[in-house]
């Protein structure tokens, strides 16, 4: 199981070392995602995008994350 941030030079030594390896990103960079993503889709000063960051945060923190998709999906 390989822990990075995202970064794309990571998953591909990750990859290159272990390419059968579990690739996860870290919870804060994952967090700081979701909060990212409602801002682009929402707009930065959106309150809806604040209470979706919000919610999608909560979600994934508890391991949600089929639900996360399934919201982005609709």
């Amino acid at each position: 199981m390989i822990i990075g941030d995202g970064a794309k030079w990571i998953w591909a030594l990750a990859y290159e070392l272990f390419p059968h390896g579990i690739q996860i990103v870290d919870l804060y960079h994952a967090l700081e995602t979701v909060s990212t993503v409602a801002k682009k889709i929402f707009g930065i000063e959106s309150k809806e995008g604040d209470q979706k960051a919000q919610s999608w945060r909560e979600l994934l923190e508890r391991g949600a994350i089929d639900e996360i998709i399934g919201a982005l999906t609709l």
